[in-house]
């Protein structure tokens, strides 16, 4: 590599593989904010007379009039740029696209063929009087997500349009053997592996027709026909998301049977003899299931003023999510359920209740069976949870079948009929959430961030023949989160541009331990790692009292899966050593794998990626040097006068600034980082001031401010002010992501210290 060792190294002595280095490097504008252009904050939003004032100053500033001929054309660049900054950000529904969609999002929406043109695609008059150009910013807002959530709703049936999953059991189970002594183990191997079982599944979506208006007109909140919206785009962000769809799913599962031929075969002294052979391996006792489920969540109608309205099947629907499940073959069952919010109290927290049943192949002998769900949040992330389900297949009571033997046959044959002896059970749950967002807007930093990533969950549950102890521990390794890109952009606060994710990958590790009342235990430990773009990869070691010691393998990309269990050893001969193996030999070479291997390789690809970096931008500075030299010029003569003006009333009166990079004191550091990067940044600055006030957002990009520039590319910055108040010298410094205000008393500077 050409490069030193000096442009690998930070001032602290670390290499730019560390994670805050590292996102520096991957948030570094590649496009002028404009925000910053003008110098103004984005959070909070600046009002209009502050974006009529930025822009008043800039054009007396740089207007090409009022410039020597020498700086004519610099000044038509820069006032092209602010001009259309300013554009931009006064106009309301501009700057919500800029805010969600940036400068390319405002270009496509107002473009020629945009929809916000003053042209349609056709040429014909456009939206000048109706449509979103007539909407308030408000309601535009509304409208510009819920269009931008239905684009990219399409686009993601396009990505993943149905969901396929294969599962592969591998039996290995006579690798471990008992020995010929009492505690005697034998290992055979190579390990002995073959198929045993296989399970195929699909399912995929198909789109039902819209009963929003129907449920709109039984809600009593129709529209008159002239009033509706017959554009798609235009439609409420409600009725874009509530459109019913039905999802059919089949599975095909069986065993891997060896089939044995006969063989006869002829010895020369005329004798024949008959013998086995084993043939070719085929898919028998497959089973095949078909069913189509369907779900659909009825709008809610919100807080309402005046009383409430009584109980209705209106009021019922509410807000609520329905829907059911058939299966079709190789029996007909249905299943039906109803989800909602309801609050039992007056200002109290909300219940979730969930009420399902299961109606049999056989209505007329057995009873539906009927599951209650009621959760209840207890805290911040805290959830208790208290499901019911009666027995399955249970049979009606006598004088229910006394009243409609007569119409239906309700008669039972044992012979024929198989009765369960499941009557129900009880099942009590509580659940712990904690994770570093939570628990930072909790205002909780007495919590370690080691710790807000875990999940806590117990459960109890009793049957009329028995019960059992359930606990649950997960949390992340390795990183503070598990890292997953998002497939949407868009939430209910907004539009999140992704943004590439750190190459540090956490690992989720979930730890599931159930105990029943006889003392009898099963575990299981599994992990998740993404290992691509939408790709994940998972192991996990499990111990059941049916399969035994089973070590599954898994992939997940998008909607497709293929898991692998892998049979190590029967129940009865799965002790401690040979679970603790089983769990031990997988972490291990999984951590010689990360440490050894993946994490070298990140940070060489890291390491390489900012240096590539850092050249181009390094090879920038001379043009934005002198790009930073012309405004300088031409906004110089206006920024004295201001200042000389402030300066008679007593003002803020900017001295000195001073931007750039700082070398740190007595650090280990490289003799390209010891000389300090600093470039005068005094008109600049005192350009900002208004009122004799002097703020700088932490949002604010430094370098992009009109007569600034960056002479230290990916390398952390610090602003630094010397100012005159009332006479009197003041001082201050912040670094990029602080707020700067100034004035403030404790900026001030003592004689000594002059």
């Amino acid at each position: 590599m050409a490069s030193s060792r000096s442009e690998e190294t930070l001032p602290n002595g670390s290499t730019y593989a560390d994670d805050k280095d590292y996102d520096r490097f991957l948030q570094y504008p590649d496009k002028v904010d404009y925000y910053s252009l003008l110098g103004l904050s984005r959070y909070p939003p600046p009002t209009d007379s502050q974006l009529q004032t930025a822009y008043h100053n800039l054009s007396l500033s740089l207007h090409p009039d009022k410039q020597p001929p020498h700086l004519v054309e610099a000044a038509n660049a820069q006032f092209r740029r602010i001009q259309e900054a300013y554009t931009t950000l006064i106009d309301p529904k501009k700057r919500v696209v800029y805010d969600l969609e940036g400068e390319e999002g405002v270009e496509r929406e107002w473009s020629a063929g945009g929809r916000m043109s003053t042209r349609m695609e056709n040429g014909d008059a456009s939206l000048g009087q109706v449509g979103p150009r007539a909407m308030p910013p408000a309601e535009f807002r509304r409208w510009f997500l819920a269009r931008m959530k239905a684009r990219e709703r399409a686009a993601l049936e396009e990505l993943v349009g149905a969901k396929g999953s294969v599962s592969v059991t591998v039996d290995a189970s006579s690798w471990i053997s008992p020995g010929e002594e009492e505690d005697e183990l034998r290992i055979t191997w190579p390990p002995p592996m073959r198929v045993s079982r296989y399970v195929l599944g699909y399912n995929f979506k198909a789109a039902l027709p819209d009963f929003s208006s129907a449920w709109t007109w039984f809600s009593g909140n129709h529209t008159e026909p002239e009033e509706e919206i017959s554009q798609e785009d235009d439609k409420p962000e409600e009725q874009l998301q509530s459109s019913p769809e039905v999802t059919f799913h089949t599975s095909i599962n069986g065993a891997v049977v060896q089939i044995r031929q006969p063989l006869k075969i002829s010895y020369e002294d005329g004798t024949t003899e008959i013998v086995q052979i084993d043939g070719p391996r085929i898919l028998g006792g497959a089973s095949f299931n078909l069913g189509a489920s369907i779900n659909h969540s009825f709008p809610s109608a919100g807080l309402q003023a005046g009383p409430q309205p009584k109980l209705s099947m209106r009021s019922l629907l509410d807000g609520a999510s329905v829907g059911g499940t058939l299966g079709i073959l190789p029996t007909r069952t249905l299943s039906m359920h109803i989800q909602k919010q309801v609050v039992p109290f007056p200002n109290g927290k909300p219940f979730t209740v969930l009420m399902k049943t299961d109606i049999s192949s056989k209505p007329n002998k057995f009873m539906p069976k009927i599951t209650t769900f009621v959760q209840r949040p207890f805290g911040l992330r805290k959830f208790g949870t208290l499901t019911y389900t009666t027995g399955s297949r249970l049979t009606w009571p006598s004088f229910v079948r006394g009243l409609l033997s007569p119409f239906i046959d309700m008669s039972i044959d044992p012979r024929r009929d198989l009765l369960s002896s499941n009557n129900g059970s009880l099942q009590l749950q509580y659940t712990t959430i904690s994770d570093p967002v939570t628990a930072d807007l909790a205002g909780d930093p007495e919590i370690p961030k080691s710790t807000r990533n875990e999940i806590w969950q117990w459960s109890v549950a009793a049957t009329p023949v028995g019960g059992g102890l359930n606990l649950t521990y997960s949390r992340n390794f390795f990183a503070d989160k598990l890292e997953d890109v998002p497939r949407s952009e868009w939430n209910l606060d907004g539009y999140h541009p992704t943004i590439p994710l750190p190459a540090h990958r956490g690992v989720r590790v979930e730890v599931e331990a159930s105990v029943d009342l006889e003392g009898g235990m099963t575990w299981a430990i599994k992990a998740l790692r993404r290992v691509g773009d939408f790709t994940t990869m998972g192991l996990g070691v499990g111990l059941r009292d049916r399969r035994g010691l089973v070590m599954t393998v898994q992939w997940h990309r998008l909607g497709q899966s293929i898991k692998v269990p892998i049979m190590i050893c029967p129940f009865d001969l799965a002790d401690a050593d040979i679970s603790t193996l089983a769990v031990l030999v997988p972490c291990l070479t999984y951590l010689g794998i990360e440490f050894g291997y993946i994490r070298p390789q990140e940070r060489r690809h890291r390491r390489e990626a900012i240096i590539r970096k850092r050249k181009v931008l390094k090879s920038q500075i001379p043009m934005r040097q002198k790009e930073s030299a012309q405004q300088i010029e031409l906004m110089s003569d206006y920024t004295r006068r201001r200042q000389a003006r402030e300066k008679d009333k007593g003002g803020l009166v900017v001295v000195k600034a001073e931007y750039g990079y700082i070398p740190p004191k007595n650090a280990k550091i490289t003799d390209d980082l010891t000389d300090p990067k600093v470039i005068d940044a005094t008109i600049p600055v005192a350009a900002l001031v208004e009122k004799s006030r002097l703020f700088i957002s932490k949002d604010t990009i430094r370098f992009q401010i009109i007569g600034f520039y960056d002479p230290a590319p990916l390398l952390p910055k610090t602003l630094k002010v010397w100012y005159d108040f009332h006479g009197l010298r003041h001082y201050t410094e912040a670094k990029d992501g602080e707020d700067l205000a100034c004035p403030q008393r404790e900026h001030m500077l003592l004689s000594e210290d002059l």
